[in-house]
């Protein structure tokens, strides 16, 4: 994986903070992608929530959504190799949902490859086999020099996996012929071993070493040393499998001088069993024999070592159960504690939820005992009002009548004015005379009775001025007598009109109040 120095890093965040945090973030993560996976994975996550701070018309976003979907990309991995495949599968997915966005293609495939080696490790081969298709499909479509031997070899295991074993060797080969075109060194060695690796399965010895030799070359031309015992270990043993025992004897030597340069001595073991087996089928008995006894000599060191491990490993499995008795000991003793002082602060709680329970209800009590005596005193109140309303209502029921009364009396005198007109009436004037002087108080009683209907119709005036702005002062006057019980006739002689003006006043009340037809006005105007 490459890594870019951070005085590159930093003079391309235009000092903006939030890229410089991602950038550093990113390069730490990459630098402990294989030295330190817990640390990178942190880095990872940290780098993925900081691109997700980022502006939409932040200058080279993509560059940056890169990176957060390579980081998904790669924690899908540690996840993977924790054995937690669901949610591996969903970060390779959150990693191919960006590049999608961000219209990244060739890198698609490393996902891909992925998520198909995630199905094949569960054994859903079907599902395996789809997602390998994606990679080497885009990979061909792309021209992938990066990526296109690994692609290659991708469909080359699966085929091995569900035994196509033409298929794979088809694959296997296009994985060798375009590993040369790939960065690094890493395609060319995987494709050439595993190919290798396939062949000895299918028992074609002697092809596979033209692969394994080529594997070598390879090695060689890179001075990659650390592979060579196991390169020379294969060699040898497909040739003591043609039967060519000189030349296994060769590469055995080699590889022992390998081994040892290397500091890989626990495959020495594998190497002198070998060579045994080489010198004897050579009849090179005297060496056999020496060499059996390296080669037991070296297995004994093994076990050695093995029990001198099993030793090591028993005495701290002894020491850890003592630590753990010692502890549980301590924990025992300070799990009582613990729960003689949880005890203690749940009698505390209690007390203190009874002691705020008494004072709400001590709070609910003295609320409700006061509202009930306010309710009391506002009945009394009610009681006392309905009195003066009775009282001042009788009193209005006597003035309307005396009212009334002597309405009927101006009739009359109009009667003996119309008679005095005709100058054949007895009628004297001064008795009409008379009958007017009673007539003013009449008009100062008629008055009377209206201020009194408004007083006691005061807050029924209010609310129709409220609810029925339309309302005239007629029609709310017509309202308050009706209000009080009084037919329309009295109405007529009260406010001195004719009978239709007052029905036609009705109408006109009911339309603004928008009543139906089936209302009866004298009980709405009541229940008001």
């Amino acid at each position: 994986m490459l890594c870019i120095p951070l005085q590159i890093v930093f003079s391309q965040s235009e000092n903006n903070p939030l890229i410089d945090s991602i950038n550093v973030t990113y390069e730490l993560a990459q630098k402990n992608l294989y030295k330190n996976p817990t640390l990178a994975a942190t880095n990872y996550e940290k780098m993925i929530a900081l691109v997700d701070r980022l502006p939409k018309d932040t200058k080279d976003v993509k560059i940056y959504l890169s990176k957060q979907a390579n980081a998904y990309r790669v924690l899908g991995g540690y996840a993977a190799m924790d054995h937690k495949t669901v949610k591996a599968l969903e970060l390779q997915e959150k990693s191919l949902a960006i590049k999608r966005r961000i219209g990244e293609r060739e890198t698609q495939i490393q996902n891909y490859q992925a998520m198909g080696a995630y199905w094949g490790n569960e054994g859903d081969f079907e599902k395996a086999g789809i997602a390998i298709d994606s990679a080497y499909a885009i990979a061909v479509e792309t021209k992938s020099k990066r990526f296109l031997s690994e692609a290659a070899r991708g469909k080359a295991t699966y085929f091995r996996a569900i035994e196509v074993n033409d298929s794979a060797a088809y694959y296997f080969k296009i994985a060798i012929k375009t590993a040369d075109l790939a960065e690094g060194k890493v395609p060319k060695y995987a494709a050439l071993d595993m190919y290798g690796r396939f062949l000895r399965e299918q028992n074609k010895i002697a092809e596979s070493l033209i692969y394994v030799d080529q594997f070598l070359e390879a090695l060689q031309s890179n001075k990659d040393t650390v592979f060579f015992p196991q390169v020379y270990l294969t060699k040898a043993e497909s040739q003591l499998a043609l039967g060519n025992p000189e030349k296994a004897i060769e590469n055995y030597k080699k590889g022992i001088y390998y081994v040892n340069k290397t500091n890989q001595r626990e495959d020495l073991i594998e190497f002198y069993r070998g060579l045994t087996q080489s010198y004897e089928a050579a009849g090179l008995y005297k060496k056999a024999v020496a060499t059996n006894k390296l080669y037991v000599e070296a297995y004994q060191k093994k076990r050695d070592t093995l029990a001198y491990r099993e030793r090591a490993e028993v005495a701290l499995k002894n020491k850890y159960a003592l630590q753990k008795a010692v502890d549980s000991t301590a924990f025992a003793q300070q799990k009582l504690l613990d729960e003689s002082e949880l005890k203690r602060k749940a009698n505390t709680r209690f007390w203190i939820v009874v002691t705020l329970l008494l004072a709400i209800l001590s709070c609910i009590a003295f609320f409700f005992i006061r509202n009930r005596q306010k309710i009391k005193e506002q009945a009394y109140q009610n009681i006392l009002l309905n009195n003066k309303v009775a009282t001042k209502t009788e009193e209005i029921n006597e003035l309307l009548t005396e009212t009334i009364q002597h309405i009927k009396s101006k009739e009359r005198i109009a009667e003996n004015l119309q008679k005095l007109a005709e100058k054949d009436s007895d009628m004297s004037l001064k008795s009409i005379i008379a009958d007017l002087k009673a007539g003013k108080s009449d008009d100062s009683k008629l008055l009377l009775v209206k201020e009194n209907i408004e007083k006691v119709n005061f807050e029924f005036i209010k609310k129709l001025h409220s609810d029925f702005p339309e309302l005239t002062k007629t029609d709310i006057e017509i309202c308050s007598f009706l209000r009080i019980g009084l037919d329309r006739n009295q109405i007529a002689q009260l406010r001195n009109t004719s009978i239709e003006a007052v029905r036609k006043s009705r109408h006109r009340i009911r339309k603004k109040m928008q009543l139906e037809d089936h209302v009866d006005l004298e009980k709405y105007l009541s229940d008001l």
